[in-house]
């Protein structure tokens, strides 16, 4: 039980610090922030979808493209990842 609650503050840590990052403007120390994240927890459908804001701002469209698929994989309902793909896809074509 400890290692799962481990696992989830290490998670939310690196969201938050992730969300600093991003808010900095900070695209690339963000994405490893949540890749970080990702490593405690890989089915965190947000930490997905927030490294796919990060890999669009940096133009990695077909990574953002991919994290967007695996969040909805994980939450098909997410609406935001949702929007962000379709936003992606538009910039690859």
């Amino acid at each position: 039980m400890k290692k799962v609650m481990r696992k989830a503050r290490a998670a939310a840590a690196a969201r938050s610090n992730g969300n600093e990052l991003f808010m900095a403007s900070k695209f690339s120390e963000a994405s490893v922030a949540y890749g970080e994240g990702l490593e405690h927890d890989p089915y965190n459908s947000v930490l997905l979808c927030n490294r796919a804001a990060c890999r669009s701002k940096l133009g990695q469209f077909e990574k953002a493209v991919e994290d967007c698929n695996a969040s909805l994989s994980l939450r098909p309902s997410y609406s935001k990842a949702r929007l962000r793909r379709a936003d992606c896809n538009a910039k690859v074509k």
